[in-house]
């Protein structure tokens, strides 16, 4: 019985060694897992820190690739205009920039005077320009409208500019097409006379970037460079976006301006080469000489006009009249009427041109003392009049009236 007893115990005893055991493994393996994990962490906390800084650092060049842009695509915006005179000579360049594809923002001054207007891109291909769209001399703002440029981007305008602002020109100074150069918004202001706001900024332009661009660093527009002091430290001035913007929508609808910009040559029919010789000629001989057009518009008033009117289509006078004085000595006067037309008739012929002789020297009663010469002719749907001087010789411009009207005259 005492021997059943001992086994029992030894038994109750060996199961609670056991149990000890067990306890004491799972702890000691527990407190091993725990070491481990700690181990691991540590190994991994450094990789993860420098995946994270990874990322962060990836996400700034992303951040900063992105947003700066491409100057050499850029430069596919400017361009170089080239002005020419009546005489088909060269003689102003300036700049201009691409906002979209076929708007042209310049200065008006760049193209004044001009008789013909050149557009260059940066890969020295020509453009045809469709018109001018607007030309405001007092705000220097000219908006040209060329046929469509594939290779130009629509441009970003910038707002709220601050000063401090780093800046580029870009432009072509003294005919150097795409000059680039650098510097920081100096000020901002209200020009009196030209009532625009202009930036004064210190990246060096020159003669010849007129009307180019100035741009951020997001490449974004924001003004069009205009002038500069000369006795200045690095003084130049931009004319602020938002003034052509402004111009822009208010006249994007308006019939292109066609003609040229300078005071003589404003009569559309007149813009080809023969045109302008009659000018050149009409006014080389006086000082003082006018061309004018109107739609339908000459003799409206008159009874006997009223009957052949519906024929005539144009009217374009040309007149010079230089150094008279109350006597009216010693004076040369010319003037040419140039009728277009809607179709050549031998019904009206006679009864126009006596209409056209009464009418002309009634216009000119008040010069009584001069002496005329008329001469009159048909050419295809145009009728040409002209008034002289007994002593001018108008050879060449009955010539040059024949060329233009593309025909033998009658």
């Amino acid at each position: 019985m005492n021997e059943d007893i001992d086994v029992q115990k030894l038994l109750e005893e060996n199961k609670k060694l056991k149990e000890e055991l067990d306890k004491s493994s799972k702890k000691e393996e527990f407190e091993n897992n725990n070491v481990h994990k700690k181990k691991f962490s540590k190994k991994l906390f450094i990789p993860i820190i420098l995946f994270i800084v990874l990322i962060i650092i990836g996400a700034i060049i992303i951040l900063f690739v992105h947003n700066r842009f491409n100057i050499e695509k850029f430069k596919k915006n400017i361009v170089l205009i080239q002005a020419y005179n009546y005489e088909d000579e060269l003689f102003a360049t300036g700049s201009g920039v691409y906002i979209d594809q076929n708007t042209v923002y310049t200065n008006a001054h760049v193209i004044k005077d001009a008789e013909r207007i050149e557009i260059i891109l940066d890969d020295n291909s020509k453009i045809k320009l469709k018109g001018i769209q607007s030309i405001n001399e007092k705000k220097d703002i000219a908006i040209l409208v060329t046929e469509k440029v594939e290779s130009v981007q629509k441009l970003k305008m910038a707002k709220n500019v601050k000063i401090g602002t780093e800046v580029y020109a870009v432009g072509s100074p003294l005919g150097i097409k795409n000059s680039v150069s650098d510097g920081v918004i100096s000020t901002k202001t209200k020009d009196k006379n030209m009532k625009v706001t202009i930036y004064q900024h210190t990246a060096p332009i020159s003669p010849g970037s007129s009307g180019g661009a100035l741009i951020n660093k997001r490449g974004e527009l924001i003004g069009i460079n205009y002038a500069s002091y000369e006795d200045g430290q690095n003084l130049n001035l931009a004319i602020k976006i938002s003034e052509f913007n402004k111009i822009n929508k208010k006249t994007k609808n308006d019939k292109l301006i066609k003609k040229a910009t300078s005071s003589f040559f404003k009569v559309n029919e007149l813009m080809n080469q023969p045109g302008k010789e009659i000018i050149r000629e009409t006014c080389s001989i006086s000082t003082s000489c006018h061309a004018d057009i109107e739609e339908d518009g000459f003799y409206k008033d008159i009874d006997e006009y009223k009957n052949i009117k519906d024929n005539v289509k144009k009217v374009i006078r040309i007149e010079t009249l230089r150094g008279y004085d109350q006597t009216y000595e010693d004076d040369e006067w010319l003037r040419i009427y140039l009728f277009q037309m809607k179709k050549k008739t031998d019904k009206y012929d006679e009864n126009f041109k006596s209409l056209v002789d009464s009418m002309a020297l009634t216009t000119r009663d008040t010069y009584y003392n001069l002496v005329f010469n008329h001469y009159w002719a048909i050419n295809n749907n145009y009728y040409y009049y002209i008034e002289y001087s007994d002593h001018l010789n108008i050879t060449n411009i009955v010539e040059k009236l024949r060329i233009l009207t593309g025909g033998e005259y009658e």
